[in-house]
This record gives C-alpha cells, structure tokens and sequence, in this order.
C-alpha cells in the first residue's frame, strides 16, 4: 500500500492510507477503531475488514461503530457520501465472515431513533446534511460530566472537557492509555 504521509506527532507515530489497502504490517496493531468508516462510498467493506484484520495483533480488539437500517439512509447520508447501512445482523456476518468474534453490539442511538425517523419522513430529497455544530445546550447535555452515569462505555473511556470546554478523551490515563502504550510497545 502506499502511505500518504507519516508524521509523529508528539511520541505517538501517525500515518495516512487507505483503509482498503492499509499501509501497516501484518499484525502491528494493537486495537482497531473505525466509526462511520465502513458505510461510506468509498470503501469496500470486505477488504476494509479484511485489512483491519490483518494488522490486529494478538489479543487485539476492534471497535466498529455503524449506521443503522438501510430504509434511515437520507439526504444527509448522500451529502457525506454514505452509501449504505446496516442491521444488527448484517453487521455480525460482515465482520463473522472476516475473522472477527463480536463481544458486544446495540443499536446504542435508540434514545433518539424516535426523532431521526420523524426527521427522516419529513425531509426532503435534496435536504442539506444536518452535519454542523450542535447547540449549545444540546452540547451541555450530551457533556463529559453528564455523561458519567449512563453506561460504562462512556464513563470509562475518560471523557473530559478541555480549555475550550469541548468534549475530549483524557489519554494520561485509564484505557485509552493502556491502548495507546500497546500500540508505542508495538511500532
């Protein structure tokens, strides 16, 4: 694969590629993220998959975060050039079928399926995207502090708010780090 570019920024490496053809060797990641990656055009998700598979160490673990029910896909959808979208059991195939063993998966946007399908009967076709900055107090709602009651996910993951008040991942400690040091003892 080709690498984009490869840049380290303070001690931790980066580097810029296709998802479909990763630039990294066989089993030198640690944990795999990918959120809203594999429902995009441009991707093909059995070689993105097959990839991230490929480079997951041992003990490894992958998280996939995906948009739910192809019959939601929306002007928004097409505007960020998402081209399809998935139940809960066409997500376990896909990633079953390519070596991966699901732990645990939701549909975890329940809370306000309600809205997005009464946004999705009124829009129009050629609706713009609904991607911009949230209000300020929907932001306040969905904060770090606020956030530290619901699911574990959220409150384990270290979530805080930094000098500008926005919503950050504290990497100091706690899981994160623990990733982030697998992957420094790794490249």
């Amino acid at each position: 694969g080709t690498v984009l570019e490869f840049t380290v920024k303070g001690t931790r490496p980066v580097v810029a590629g296709s998802v479909n053809e990763l630039p990294l060797g066989a089993g030198t990641l640690a944990a795999y993220i990918s959120l809203d990656v594999l429902c995009h055009g441009g991707v093909d998700p059995a070689r993105a998959l097959a990839e991230a598979h490929r480079c997951l160490g041992r003990g490894a673990f992958a998280v996939f975060n995906l948009p739910a029910y192809g019959w939601l896909l929306s002007a928004h959808d097409r505007r960020v050039h998402n081209v399809r979208r998935f139940t809960r059991g066409q997500a376990h195939a896909l990633l079953r079928d390519h070596g991966f063993r699901v732990l645990r998966s939701s549909y975890w946007n329940t809370l306000l399926f309600p809205l997005m399908l009464l946004h999705r009967l009124v829009e129009r076709a050629d609706a713009e995207s609904d991607v911009r900055d949230y209000p300020r107090w929907l932001d306040a709602l969905f904060s770090a502090e606020n956030l530290q009651g619901l699911p574990s996910v959220f409150a384990s993951l270290g979530l805080l708010r930094d000098e500008k008040g926005k919503t950050v991942f504290r990497t100091e400690s706690g899981p994160l780090k623990e990733v982030l040091d697998r992957i420094e003892e790794r490249a």
